[in-house]
């Protein structure tokens, strides 16, 4: 009689066994953490390519090949520390000048540095631990001429607008400039601020007329022309 209940919990201990094993349990989704048990919000830290991967270039503005998933905003910085205002992402962007002493980049030839940030629309900021960055080696070409945009406008009395002067050399490459050491003229009560600087703020004076601004820098000299109306 013992061996008969012996038998009998056996068989209910396999049927049992058999029951768990061919059960279906739901699968499992990992959580989206990046690997460090945090989920993760906020766009990808991404990739910048510099001048399409060259090992050297001459321009200080080069095309610069950018991607993050979920980015909306995107801010540029030449030391990862000082960055540049956010603005709209794109997948290339050629206005982030890497030599001309602003957001942490050095007026000097030699090994550039161009990192990235990312933001999407709610505000969330891309890793700050994981910045993405390209190196590029520049050689500062000889300036053949200064550029003021812009070179023509229409503006009327008393009404602002933003113009800006840039370095060119003989092969159309940026050239670097001193912010400090660019002064700007304007006539007829019209003025601007600040006075130096490579951007500056025009502000259009009471009566009509052909005006103009001028950056100098040096020995160099550009004018952009403006014609004010009531």
């Amino acid at each position: 009689m013992k061996r008969i209940y012996t038998h009998l919990i056996l068989v209910i201990i396999l049927l049992l066994t058999v029951g768990c094993s061919s059960s279906t349990l739901p699968p499992i989704t990992p959580p989206n953490n990046g690997g460090n048990g945090e989920e993760t919000v906020g766009p990808s830290a991404g990739s910048i390519i510099i001048a399409d991967g060259a090992e050297s270039t001459k321009d200080c503005t080069p095309e610069l090949t950018i991607s993050s998933e979920g980015a909306t905003q995107m801010s540029f910085s030449g030391d990862g520390n000082t960055w540049t205002d956010w603005i709209e992402y794109a997948t290339s962007y050629d206005k982030f000048n890497m030599a001309n002493n602003l957001n942490g980049t050095v007026l000097s030839s030699g090994t550039k540095k161009v990192y990235i940030r990312f933001k999407d629309e709610e505000g969330n900021l891309s890793p700050e631990d994981q910045l993405a960055f390209d190196d590029i080696e520049y050689e500062i070409s000889t300036l053949k001429y200064l550029v003021v945009e812009p070179d023509g406008i229409t503006l009327r009395v008393r009404q602002t607008q933003v113009f800006t002067v840039m370095g060119m050399d003989k092969e159309f490459n940026e050239v670097p400039l001193d912010g400090g050491k660019v002064t700007w003229n304007v006539c007829c009560n019209a003025y601007v601020s600040p006075a130096t600087g490579l951007s500056v703020t025009y502000t259009a004076p009471n009566g009509p007329g052909n005006k103009y601004i001028q950056a100098v820098y040096g020995d160099f000299k550009d004018s952009a022309y403006i014609t004010v109306t009531y």
